[in-house]
């Protein structure tokens, strides 16, 4: 409970800090992440505040799932995990043709495996829904074995099933890929000039200081001519008055 507790009093400072010092405090409550901190620190508090009542309990045990929303502050931190989360956003399009593609095969293939194993006696397909599960695990290559088909018919829409699931999940792969690629050597791109801006600046802070100082020098040597050039001056005048007292 004490580790728990610095935990969310850490979140929460940091998460109001961040919204005192957020320029739109309206955009960032809507962000994304700002949604995850609150989720993430909201099932602490409701705990404090709530009685000892058997359904109320039982909610909070619900929401206390949401708790595991704390991994994704950092995300924050780790530059593998955004260029993740930037290189599944520019592959939005090609992940909903991923999605839509497998609900569409599923639902054709576990409709034509239910018709074709429904008269088995003893058949784990006993809906259509029931076969999804077959459906799903199949067009994934997993293969877990807990459903089999019996039926030749049953068999041969299995292998299509499975052959029609490796090329639906192969095909936006590459494309996935390439934006990961494309954005990974863009951060390193940007972190390499960001390197050499700062390099550069450095340099330049030091050439300022080492001119300021060389023009310090050279003030105090223009100064110290000066003076020796005033004093010698004035011991000039000193000869000519005494020989002109002399003659």
């Amino acid at each position: 409970f004490c580790l728990d507790t610095a935990c969310v009093m850490i979140f929460t400072a940091e998460y109001l800090l961040r919204l005192f010092a957020a320029p739109d405090r309206c955009k960032f409550v809507r962000s994304v992440m700002s949604i995850i901190d609150v989720v993430a620190i909201l099932p602490y508090y409701i705990g404090l505040g709530i009685t000892d009542n058997d359904d109320v309990s039982g909610a909070f045990v619900t929401l206390r799932v949401f708790r595991v929303f704390r991994i994704f502050k950092f995300s924050r931190h780790s530059q593998g995990l955004r260029i993740l989360g930037y290189t599944l956003k520019s592959c939005a399009s090609e992940l909903g043709f991923l999605v839509f593609s497998l609900a569409m095969a599923i639902i054709i293939f576990a409709t034509v495996m239910f018709y074709a194993e429904k008269n088995v006696d003893g058949t784990n397909f006993t809906s259509i829904p029931a076969a999804f599960w077959y459906t799903i695990v199949t067009m994934t290559t997993l293969g877990y074995g807990d459903m089999v088909p019996e039926t030749i018919a049953g068999k041969i829409v299995g292998g299509v099933c499975s052959l029609s699931g490796v090329l639906v999940i192969a095909l936006p792969v590459p494309v996935i890929v390439s934006n990961f690629s494309r954005i990974y050597h863009q951060n390193q791109r940007a972190d390499k000039r960001k390197a050499q801006r700062k390099a550069r600046l450095a340099r330049i802070r030091i050439a300022k200081a080492s001119s300021g100082a060389a023009f310090v020098s050279k003030k105090k040597a223009a100064e110290a001519r000066l003076a020796a050039q005033e004093s010698g001056l004035e011991m000039d005048e000193n000869y000519r008055e005494e020989d002109i007292f002399e003659l």
